[in-house]
């Protein structure tokens, strides 16, 4: 019996009688999956096409002012600091140790380590869907508004995939299933954790009432969230891997929001984009003193 065989969504206008009936027949992982998709249907429901401003002022010049500010912003953010803390506590002694072997025998969440890792990969997607639909929902005043701030939130991702890697390679941390040495930080829980962010930014620039967007923005992080602790279940990270990815990706997506997709001040700093003769995408940040 499939979740969706009831459910319906009509632009303008939601259901909000659906995501009950089927879901104790589905596994774990897809229970978790439609409920999580549900919260956005009910979200979204009552969008309207309303105009809106948003990408008119994303630009590659927002200005040091705007840059350093964003800076401070995203890094002042519970969201960035407190999984920072989290992640030093569990490094103490062994107790990132303990939560993995805890986790991975009881399994609380996902049943067991195979659908875990399954369910961190359908999670991490979910994340992605869900910033697309925000993009797609979010009212501009034109079509290259909104496809110039989304060509910026592709670069940002971009970057925001190149430093987890670069930290990975760096740290050379073994994973707790010992296959590989790139646990620290956790790729699938940063990336969804910038996803989530970008799309929890784009609700500010919805129309409708504001508990939508808080439900919109509460399902963002916990879909980021669950990432995270189903690549702990998989036993594929630590949780400091998990925590400190979630640190880094909210604070690069806060950071990359504000300072260029929707800046406020004026043009002596930068990103420069371009291509070398072999194909390779070259970013480079600039400052006018």
């Amino acid at each position: 019996m499939s979740a969706w065989k009831t459910n319906h969504c009509v632009i303008g206008q939601t259901d909000y009688a659906v995501c009950g009936a089927g879901l104790k027949y589905l596994p774990m992982t897809s229970r978790i999956g439609s409920v999580l998709v549900c919260c956005l249907v009910l979200a979204t429901g009552g969008c309207t096409t309303m105009s809106g401003d948003w990408g008119s002022r994303a630009t590659l010049s927002p200005g040091w002012d705007r840059v350093r500010q964003s800076a401070r912003d995203a890094a002042a953010s519970p969201h960035t600091w407190a999984p920072l803390i989290g992640a030093a506590v569990f490094a103490i002694h062994d107790f990132d140790e303990q939560t993995v072997a805890w986790a991975t025998d009881k399994n609380p969440l996902f049943g067991n380590i195979d659908d875990a890792g399954d369910a961190s990969d359908m999670l991490s997607d979910l994340s992605t869907l869900n910033h697309a639909v925000s993009v797609l929902v979010v009212p501009s005043r034109s079509a290259g508004d909104k496809a110039k701030a989304v060509a910026l939130g592709i670069v940002a991702g971009g970057i925001n995939d190149a430093v987890t890697s670069g930290l990975k390679s760096w740290t050379g941390r073994r994973r707790p299933d010992e296959r590989s040495y790139n646990s620290f930080p956790s790729m699938h829980t940063s990336g969804s954790t910038f996803s989530a962010t970008l799309a929890a930014h784009n609700v500010e620039f919805m129309p409708g009432p504001e508990r939508r967007k808080r439900i919109w923005t509460w399902t963002s992080y916990s879909i980021a969230g669950l990432t995270g602790w189903a690549r702990v279940e998989g036993k594929r990270h630590f949780p400091s891997d998990i925590l400190a990815g979630y640190a880094l990706g909210h604070f690069l997506g806060a950071f990359f929001d504000d300072a260029f997709i929707e800046p406020r001040l004026g043009p002596d700093a930068g990103l420069r984009v371009s291509a070398d003769p072999s194909g390779r995408l070259l970013v480079n940040f600039t400052v006018d003193f």
